[in-house]
């Protein structure tokens, strides 16, 4: 990809949000707030009513280089 492409990326629900971590504490997004955290309880435990894929549009704005020690270079940067 080069600067200013898009992809999305598709990741099923059992990556997303196994079933083994009801409280969305090790992977998946996690709502911030009480009424997030229940919207997203009420349609997880929804099984086959409603779509639980999630779609990230992803736009790439910068392509770091490698200086030879392992760290990054931002283009344009003087370190």
């Amino acid at each position: 990809m080069k600067v200013g492409g898009i992809r999305q990326l598709v990741v099923t629900p059992e990556l997303g949000y196994p079933e083994d971590d009801p409280s969305h504490t090790r992977v998946g997004p996690k709502p911030s707030t009480f009424d997030g955290q229940r919207a997203l309880n009420f349609v997880l435990f929804n099984k086959g009513l409603i779509d639980k894929t999630l779609l990230f549009n992803i736009k790439v704005i910068r392509i770091d280089k490698k200086d030879g020690d392992g760290n990054y270079i931002r283009k344009g940067s003087s370190t």
